[in-house]
């Protein structure tokens, strides 16, 4: 049975509306704690102003902000102004309407942001080996050209077309190949970082990484991820 767009864009504004919610909570006391150790650390470090961490943090928290408040905005366009002639159904369908592109643009930036933390952290848990970010940096520039090539093509495109069969269609396909492979790449070498971490301090008079009940294992791989605040 085929679904049609307008409950579906409803059931994405309440949805997102609650994840929202969520991440709300969640971001600002991330700052908060980032901002909080800055200010207890004695020691000379860069500020934390200047930190990737922090700076992603407030950089994910705008875009993803965004992209919530063109949700909602575009609830009101399409139910309310009746922007298209077609109603709510031709409005949601028309992937050229500015606010889609915009929403798009945040979708795309949040992404790369996203990335660029996560090959960040793999660079501090390599010990700032530059050689191990050859090929996450190499996926990361894919993704921003992909993100940029889906946001264009939605400018182009027309009412009718298949957005999977079109350049749209192609340029999503290497933007999704190009996260997946960022992620999958560092998440697997960070975890192989760590396990090999638990496995060399063990002749050293406690037990490995591999070897602690989850609740005290927690502690140590936070303070081995959070690096130094320069990081």
């Amino acid at each position: 049975m085929a679904i049609s767009l307008v409950p579906v864009s409803l059931a994405t504004v309440a949805v997102e509306s609650c994840l929202y919610g969520v991440y709300l909570v969640l971001a600002v006391t991330s700052i908060c704690l980032l901002l909080g150790r800055n200010a207890s650390s004695t020691r000379r470090s860069t500020p934390i102003f200047q930190s990737p961490i922090f700076m992603g943090a407030v950089g994910l928290f705008l875009t993803i902000t965004a992209h919530w408040v063109i949700i909602v905005d575009r609830a009101f366009l399409g139910f309310i102004h009746f922007a298209n002639p077609l109603g709510p159904l031709g409005f949601y369908a028309d992937l050229s309407e500015f606010t889609e592109v915009l929403k798009t643009g945040f979708l795309v930036a949040t992404a790369i942001i996203g990335d660029g933390l996560i090959i960040h952290r793999l660079w501090v848990v390599w010990g700032y080996n530059k050689k191990i970010l050859i090929f996450p940096i190499a996926t990361l520039v894919g993704l921003a050209v992909s993100g940029a090539g889906i946001t264009y093509q939605f400018t182009q495109y027309r009412p009718g077309q298949n957005v999977f069969l079109s350049e749209a269609g192609r340029w999503i396909t290497s933007a999704t190949v190009f996260t997946l492979c960022t992620n999958l790449y560092s998440t697997a070498f960070i975890s192989w970082r760590l396990w090999n971490h638990g496995r060399t301090i063990q002749p050293y008079g406690g037990p490995s990484l591999k070897c602690r009940p989850l609740h005290d294992m927690v502690p140590v791989l936070l303070g081995i991820l959070s690096g130094p605040i320069q990081s």
